[in-house]
């Protein structure tokens, strides 16, 4: 079943309601201009294009690439399930049950895992652009997929990952709705790339901390948190002290924790984000120096350095 929109067109209360329901979760609340809009409200709230697909039973696929009208805000609950979102022109910024304050920049991407139903709240000015591309996967399609198990430790209601889609996959998203004369091949293109999208998701799943580690599932959950910050802001000038702060925990707790939960230090790890990063920036067109200034890097020179020693090359050889 698919609901694709070819040509820009505007959305009322009314169609979010609708597309939510298909997505995997249902409105609360929709405050526009700080007044409330509940169903049967006609009145258009953004401008651009949705599209929603139900690929596979259990497995739904949305676009959008949109613009809101007017100051928006929306509060949410969320069935259980994964939620894959890749954040392709943004910034999106938001709020999560059990998560806290959730911030994703255009290039990033996110894996929510939601074992109950939880409440999520999403905010956007009025002019903002951005454009996104999201996957949900309920329960009984990880579970006959057999990758129900490929998941961080539970700690809550949710979890959240973030981390960095390759060049090629971001390509693929952004060329998804480029159209064919035939609509079945257009939906089975797109079924292909949703199903590249969750296996890269999933698939840092594969070497998450195992069961045996010494560390308690506690212990381990804020570990895991630590390095989902580290991915989600690589260029931030992040401390020992500051991250130890944030985890509840001291330097020498966080430091030992952290290499028995990932096996690397908390700046080795940080680099390899930050390098791993750049290089897919790079690969869609940006300089060195803009790429390595992005991450934080604040000297070229000690980047190109990095960058050698991590894959092999200079990061020019790349735009070669």
């Amino acid at each position: 079943m698919s609901d694709t929109i070819g040509t820009p067109a505007h959305y009322s209360s009314d169609d979010h309601h609708a597309m939510a329901e298909r997505f995997g979760y249902r409105y609360r609340r929709l405050s526009v201009a700080g007044r409330d809009h509940g169903s049967g409200n006609s009145c258009a709230l953004l401008t651009g294009l949705i599209g929603v697909d139900v690929l596979q039973p259990g497995l739904t696929l949305t676009r959008s690439d949109i613009i809101h009208l007017h100051d928006f805000e929306a509060e949410a609950e969320m069935n259980p399930g994964l939620l894959v979102s890749v954040v392709l022109d943004g910034p999106v910024d938001g709020w999560v049950e059990g998560c806290g304050d959730v911030a994703t920049q255009a290039g990033m991407a996110l894996n929510l895992y939601i074992d109950s139903p939880l409440l999520f709240t999403g905010k956007q000015a009025s002019g903002v652009h951005y454009s996104t591309v999201a996957a949900f996967a309920r329960q009984d399609w990880l579970e006959e997929n057999e990758v129900a198990h490929m998941r961080p430790p539970r700690g809550g209601p949710a979890h959240l990952h973030h981390w960095i889609p390759s060049a090629a996959l971001n390509a693929r998203l952004r060329t998804m709705e480029r159209q064919t004369p035939i609509p079945a091949l257009d939906r089975l293109h797109r079924e292909m790339v949703t199903l590249e999208l969750m296996t890269e998701a999933l698939r840092p799943m594969v070497t998450a901390p195992a069961a045996t580690s010494p560390l308690r599932p506690a212990d381990l959950a804020r570990m895991a948190r630590v390095r989902d910050r580290l991915l989600a802001e690589p260029d931030a000038d992040h401390t020992l002290a500051k991250l130890a702060c944030d985890a509840g925990v001291s330097v020498t707790v966080l430091k030992e924790q952290f290499r028995a939960a990932f096996g690397r230090s908390v700046f080795d790890t940080l680099r390899d984000i930050r390098l791993d990063r750049a290089r897919s920036l790079i690969e869609e067109g940006w300089s060195v120096s803009q790429a390595s200034a992005y991450v934080g890097y604040r000297h070229p020179s000690n980047f190109t350095t990095a960058f050698r020693r991590r894959f092999g090359h200079a990061p020019g050889a790349i735009r070669r």
